[in-house]
């Protein structure tokens, strides 16, 4: 039996759920647009590829994003069907000087997806969407479009492989992988960006290239972090691991540990230690839930806790609290409307600022009765060989 580690994650939230936060709402006067945009819009009228404006009747379809609170307008989208298509409008656009903005999954929270401004060129890739595995290499081919649900499930059914990646069937590959790529399996296989080990892209002068560590190896570390600068990735070739024939999915909620911040703070240094020092799951049931169990001051009540072992791709679907991974390749759109703010640390946490931390998050708007809904994920990773 093959299992793996994952993170520990807790948990503060709200028990009050109210009105949500006042949407923003665009405003971009298309009648003042410059001659650039003119004359990129005209290259597109002439163009083969794809493409619509604010009067079409798809742009809801394609311009609404995902948080409800952030709404820009983009001058134009293009839906390309091949590279060459890409290519030709990176170009006019890069001639002209007009911002291009890729669109893979368009989960963006502060809605980079759509330029984080008006008046971008926006390029979605929603025919991206190929997934194709090499069971001899165990490299898979992944369209620029394709979302991290149909990727999971595509190298799992063409072979029975596994990535790391984070839990969101609806997410974008082109977004998630290139920026970090965090998630419950990132401390077994690493960030998704560290399993990629090509890619088919498209600078931001227009021209297509196949890049790789030894290809080109300044671009490939650059897209590999920051690849919105750089390029647009068409293909990424990641590297799978064998999916492990047995994922133990576990919780356990501490009712108690909300009653007092001194519980609260005890609780998390417990769980932060148990983190810290475990290492590879063997027993779970004789060995790790134990020893979680005696770390923590608050421990939970029998009938508040669940182990349950099941298979790897079953395990991601519980995971993003869906009945199936299989996203629509196109019309998926998923809205919210929240403000975010994240800050990670390559140490483990002092007792002091934690018990800040939860003086500020019961007293700042009365706390878990605030008057609008909100949470905090505190999610701890590493381990004794990270």
């Amino acid at each position: 039996m093959t299992c793996i580690p994952i993170l520990i994650t807790l948990v503060l939230a709200s028990a009050s759920l109210h009105a949500k936060a006042q949407v923003i709402q665009p405003t971009f006067n298309t009648t003042t647009w410059t001659k650039p945009y003119q004359y990129v819009l005209q290259y597109l009228s002439n163009s083969t590829s794809p493409f619509i404006t604010l009067t079409d009747p798809q742009w809801p379809t394609y311009a609404t994003t995902f948080n409800e609170r952030l709404q820009y307008i983009p001058a134009a989208i293009t839906i390309p069907n091949t590279t060459e298509q890409i290519t030709a409008a990176v170009s006019c656009a890069s001639k002209y000087g007009i911002p291009v903005q890729a669109k893979s999954g368009g989960h963006s929270y502060a809605s980079y997806s759509t330029g984080g401004h008006n008046g971008i060129l926006m390029i979605d890739l929603e025919n991206f969407n190929s997934v194709s595995l090499d069971n001899r290499t165990g490299i898979a081919a992944v369209g620029g479009g394709v979302s991290l649900g149909n990727l999971a499930q595509g190298i799992w059914e063409q072979g029975r492989r596994a990535l790391g990646h984070g839990t969101c069937p609806g997410v974008g590959i082109g977004g998630h992988f290139t920026h970090g790529g965090y998630g419950y399996s990132s401390r077994a296989f690493g960030l998704a960006l560290e399993q990629i080990i090509g890619l088919d892209v498209v600078l931001a002068n227009g021209s297509f290239v196949k890049i790789d560590n030894e290809t080109l190896g300044y671009v490939y570390y650059a897209l590999r972090g920051a690849a919105d600068s750089f390029g647009i990735a068409t293909t990424f070739y990641l590297q799978t691991s064998t999916a492990p024939e047995v994922v133990i999915k576990f919780s356990y909620s501490f009712p108690p540990a909300l009653e007092s911040i001194e519980n609260a703070t005890a609780v998390f240094m417990g769980v932060q230690n148990f983190s810290l020092y475990s290492a590879v799951v063997v027993s779970f049931n004789k060995t790790i839930a134990p020893a979680l169990l005696e770390a923590l001051p608050v421990p939970p009540a029998l009938n508040e806790g669940s182990v349950e072992p099941t298979d790897w791709i079953t395990s991601l679907a519980m995971l993003a609290g869906e009945g199936s991974l299989t996203v629509p390749l196109h019309g998926f759109l998923q809205q919210d409307n929240f403000y975010a703010k994240s800050v990670s640390t390559n140490v483990s946490f002092a007792e002091e600022p934690i018990r800040k931390f939860f003086e500020y998050a019961y007293s700042a708007g009365e706390g878990l009765d605030a008057p609008i809904s909100w949470f905090s994920i505190i999610n701890l990773y590493g381990g004794p060989d990270s």
